[in-house]
């Protein structure tokens, strides 16, 4: 019996300390186990925390980008938006001629066509527009293309209704094409300042123009090169001249040329440049919103 109780007890105790062992290793699992468990819970607080703080701060940052951008922006704006004429430029009425017969049937090859019946409703109301209404704002010099639709849309429109504003047919005021319909026609064209509006002195113009001009060639020969060549020549030339205000008539890539892609012009239409002392030309405001005093010409 004692040696059965020894066993016994060997036993129990064996076995007691197996289950500690076992108990002690279910205990490790769970401890790692929850300690996995905690720190996967902490690292997705943690990251949570993180990328709340990232938005955050992304957000903060676009809102002062947008801020920054919206001031910078703003004072572009203010720099693009026409401003009235300063003192020392000149101020430069462009108006695109009337509808002519080569626009109607869409034929280049008509020699120096003359205005259409819509291009004639065009220029009288030209001479009703708001632009040109203000008294002291008025067109001191009128400048006008050799071409027959150019001429009678500055006689209908302005030198009918104003028979003293001085006039110069100019041949710098050619367009860049050499099509049939933008070569003068030396003939038709006295006929129509001579015969048919009673313009003598403008017909003197057009009868003194160099071989060159009626010709299209040298200087004056089809070509963008020499159409923007021939306008800084123009610009020079008005630089000069003591009067302040002055009106273009003419086609309309010669006075896109001028414009640059800064305006829109149409038939029966007047916008207003100012050519500064560098020779640069910029758009102006509409007349009316010019302040009080601005752009008043030499000669009112």
């Amino acid at each position: 019996q004692p040696g059965l109780c020894i066993v016994l007890r060997t036993i129990e105790f064996m076995a007691e300390n197996s289950n500690i062992g076992g108990l002690q290793v279910a205990a490790e699992r769970a401890w790692k186990t929850l300690t996995g468990w905690v720190e996967l819970v902490l690292g997705v607080r943690v990251a949570g925390i993180c990328i709340a703080g990232l938005g955050a701060f992304l957000g903060v940052y676009s809102c002062l980008y947008f801020c920054a951008w919206a001031m910078v922006s703003l004072r572009s704006a203010r720099r693009r938006a026409p401003r009235p004429p300063l003192p020392d430029e000149k101020i430069i009425y462009l108006v695109q001629c009337g509808q002519a017969w080569h626009e109607v049937y869409h034929d280049r090859n008509m020699q120096d066509p003359d205005l259409a019946p819509r291009g004639e409703e065009q220029a009288l109301t030209l001479r009703s527009h708001p632009a040109l209404q203000c008294t002291d704002r008025r067109p001191e010099v009128l400048l006008v293309s050799p071409l027959r639709r150019s001429l009678r849309t500055a006689a209908v429109a302005f030198l009918d209704p104003q028979p003293n504003l001085p006039c110069l047919v100019d041949p710098d005021l050619f367009s860049s094409s050499g099509d049939a319909c933008d070569k003068t026609v030396l003939k038709l064209g006295l006929a129509l300042l001579g015969d048919d509006l009673g313009r003598p002195h403008l017909a003197g113009q057009l009868e003194a123009l160099d071989v060159d001009a009626l010709t299209r060639r040298g200087a004056y020969a089809p070509g963008t090169r020499l159409l923007h060549a021939r306008l800084r020549r123009l610009s020079d030339q008005l630089r000069d001249r003591p009067e302040r205000c002055f009106l273009m008539v003419a086609d309309a890539d010669v006075l896109a040329a001028c414009a640059g892609a800064q305006t829109s012009l149409w038939h029966d239409g007047v916008v207003a440049f100012a050519l500064t002392p560098r020779g640069v030309w910029r758009a102006l405001p509409p007349a009316d919103a010019w302040p009080p005093g601005e752009g008043t010409c030499s000669g009112n």
